[in-house]
């Protein structure tokens, strides 16, 4: 009888690559767990940029529209805005957007 071989389908250069990119699916999922549990201590809430913290952006490059709290504004290079902790808000790219995202943790000596 003759010998049964399954057929590879993959090049073990394809195998390699697959494996490293498995492996980092795996290490980014559970930075992310830890990431989750983290916020969720400091906001109460498991979001990763969670709506339950007070925010500041910055848009470094690019141009934009933003809703914040229902007041709309075109955003670009050096705007900043503040939006208190569950403010609804939106962000819309005209061109390529970078902005850095700053969350500032809830004063632990506040009431309420």
């Amino acid at each position: 009888m003759s010998e049964s071989v399954s057929p590879s389908w993959y090049s073990p250069a394809d195998k390699q690559h697959m494996t490293r990119a498995m492996r980092l699916s795996l290490f980014v999922g559970f930075f992310m767990f830890v990431i989750k549990v983290y916020a969720y201590f400091i906001t109460g809430s498991a979001a990763i940029l969670s709506d339950a913290a007070e925010s500041v952006v910055h848009i470094l490059a690019g141009e934009g529209d933003a809703i914040v709290g229902g007041a709309p504004r075109v955003v670009g290079p050096g705007t900043w805005f503040h939006m208190p902790a569950r403010m609804p808000h939106s962000i819309r790219a005209r061109t390529p957007l970078t902005m850095a995202l700053y969350l500032l943790a809830p004063d632990p000596t506040a009431g309420g």
